[in-house]
């Protein structure tokens, strides 16, 4: 409802300035700070301060004696960016937004191992399956996080940790997963993939404390892309080993979801 509202007023204060004139600058002016008060709600965008939103522009645009009738396409379109972000998931409560993140978590697990195990059909002997499952040199980035390693370790967690691990881990797949070929629709899995980042997200925003979640900043890291041209050996190990921390750290965003799930809400019925 706060983008059509935005919208709403901001329609009005374009018609009296485009039809009256200047006159009713000093109007204006007061009608942007009046909504400058109520920025746009976003999505997870690091690119502007919480502050910065749809009152702060018009306000600048007309102290400034631009015309907002020359801005007005921009200030729609900010609009509706504002509102983009809370498509996938709007305001919900708190169960919905796990029960949704968890479904999401679910199929992208499945993808993985699915993906994983067709990979592994098409290109890798089975000498080479054998060795590359038993050695000890094969890890995963995501191994170096101070993260739940099972189940057991996930329920000594907080949920503040239980998100921001599943948020880093998603995150760290994202530009990877975006144009590979190794996933038969890579669009499709990066869309995914984002949506899944979008509903963890939102958890986050709803259990924030303090600024908690930041903490868990400097622990960010990225996997390398896959390789496009499988015609040489090791090209072809380096997407196998890819595949299998991918399905390793999908496997593990849908342990930490499903465990805050049961313990918020499952109770002693908890099955994971």
């Amino acid at each position: 409802m706060w983008p059509t509202l935005l919208e709403a007023l901001f329609l009005v204060t374009l018609n009296l300035k485009c039809l009256i004139g200047p006159n009713l600058s000093l109007g204006i002016i007061i009608i942007n700070f009046v909504l400058l008060i109520f920025p746009c709600p976003s999505s997870n965008s690091d690119l502007f301060p919480p502050w910065f939103g749809c009152g702060f522009l018009t306000a600048v645009f007309s102290l400034s004696g631009l015309s907002l009738c020359s801005v007005a396409l921009a200030l729609v379109l900010l609009s509706m960016q504002c509102r983009r972000g809370l498509e996938a998931f709007p305001l919900l409560p708190l169960s919905d937004l796990l029960s949704n993140a968890v479904h999401r978590a679910q199929y992208m697990h499945l993808v993985a191992a699915e993906t994983y195990t067709e990979f592994e059909r098409q290109y890798v002997p089975e000498e080479k399956r054998n060795y590359h499952k038993s050695a000890a040199s094969v890890s995963c980035q995501s191994e170096s996080l101070p993260a739940p390693t099972d189940k057991g370790d996930a329920q000594q967690r907080s949920d503040t940790e239980l998100l921001a691990y599943s948020l880093l881990l998603i995150q760290s797949w994202v530009n990877s997963v975006q144009t590979s070929r190794v996933f038969s629709t890579a669009d499709r899995v990066y869309d995914k993939m984002r949506d899944l980042e979008e509903g963890i997200y939102a958890l986050t925003k709803v259990l924030e404390d303090g600024g908690s979640f930041q903490a868990f900043a400097s622990l960010k890291f990225s996997y390398d892309r896959f390789e496009g041209n499988l015609r040489s050996n090791e090209a072809l190990m380096k997407n196998y080993g890819l595949l299998a921390c991918f399905k390793k750290d999908m496997h593990k965003v849908e342990t930490y979801l499903k465990v805050m799930n049961c313990k918020r809400f499952a109770e002693s019925n908890c099955t994971v």
